[in-house]
């Protein structure tokens, strides 16, 4: 049911096949290419926008993981204020700016990073809460960061410690997951309303047959039968269903010749 939910009724595709739009292009096999062309494209699109959702969402929370976790080993393992500065002078696998504000809000130790820009008032910010929280407006050499910031306290001294990833490092993966998408679902489209052209085409080469050979027959060529495929379906029934209707025209034609023949005959005598 959940199969049939998703897929689109016969007589849904039978109304867009027969729709103005489509009519113009002539051909049921051009009519059902360019529908299922149209389906695949809006099929891939919205696979392409939950794939970049799915991505963005794992990016920002792997990235929120390892930003808070950078700050957890920093709370952890400073038992003093000098290894805190030391601490914080490395940033760490995968952390890409670390600084340390004092209670006054200036900037004690910070990563090797060539002039960090911090927003203003950062100590007030963030509450003594014991956790990171996200804070906008961080800079560095033109670039932006996804930072957390949390106090930490050393000696009876509380300090705010920011943490910091480039944030166009997601931006490139997020470019060339749209990229790879870009290219590959109108590919796709394009693929899928060439096999729906060739597949109805060749589904349909026996009615052609079957229209051409009834085309040709006369009245006076009854005994003709239309060619009958050995599938089995709908096609193959309509060709046994067409040669039944001629049996039957050729039946009836005999007997209307008997009949005129006796009737003649009858007159001569």
């Amino acid at each position: 049911m959940f199969v049939n939910f998703l897929l689109p009724s016969r007589s849904w595709a039978q109304s867009m096949l027969n729709s103005r739009p489509l009519r113009r292009f002539g051909s049921i096999p051009a009519r059902a290419g360019l529908l299922s062309a149209l389906i695949a494209l809006a099929v891939g699109v919205l696979i392409a926008a939950l794939a970049v959702g799915v991505l963005y969402f794992s990016l920002h929370g792997n990235i929120q993981q390892n930003l808070q976790a950078r700050l957890d080993d920093l709370s952890q393992n400073s038992a003093s204020r000098q290894q805190l500065k030391d601490d914080v002078a490395e940033t760490g696998a995968g952390i890409d700016i670390v600084a340390l504000f004092d209670s006054s809000g200036l900037v004690a130790e910070s990563s090797s990073i060539a002039s960090p820009e911090f927003p203003a008032n950062l100590y007030e910010q963030v509450p003594d809460d014991g956790v990171g929280h996200p804070i906008d407006g961080v800079h560095a050499g033109g670039q932006d960061f996804h930072a957390l910031a949390q106090k930490i306290s050393v000696k009876g001294t509380t300090y705010t410690v920011l943490t910091g990833i480039e944030a166009d490092k997601d931006h490139e993966l997020y470019l060339l997951i749209a990229s790879v998408f870009a290219l590959f679902v109108p590919l796709f489209a394009l693929l899928s309303g060439w096999l729906t052209f060739r597949s109805v085409r060749s589904s349909l080469a026996p009615v052609e047959q079957i229209r051409a050979e009834v085309e040709n027959i006369s009245s006076t060529e009854l005994s003709r039968r239309v060619p009958e495929p050995p599938t089995g379906d709908e096609i193959s029934a309509l060709a046994h269903t067409m040669n039944s209707m001629l049996g039957r025209l050729e039946d009836s034609r005999a007997t209307q010749l008997r009949l005129s023949g006796g009737d003649i005959a009858q007159l001569d005598a």
